[in-house]
């Protein structure tokens, strides 16, 4: 996971699992939300309650999960 912002970014990976837990600390502007789409259906927002309800929509929806 690249961080393209100039905001801290900790990163906590779960090798059994096999995903990563990611903390943003940045502003929620459309270069973080067009960022976030680059990983479709592929991401959990955990927080806040309003970009998880922005992005439970887009899946609900297939937006994010419909081959391009």
């Amino acid at each position: 996971m690249r961080n393209y912002f100039d905001a801290p970014v900790k990163l906590r990976k779960d090798d059994v699992e096999g995903y990563c837990i990611a903390k943003v600390f940045t502003v929620l502007d459309e270069r973080f939300i067009g960022w976030l789409l680059c990983y479709g259906d592929k991401i959990e927002i955990i927080a806040p309650n309003g970009l998880r309800d922005y992005f439970a929509g887009l899946i609900k929806n297939n937006i994010l999960t419909e081959e391009v």
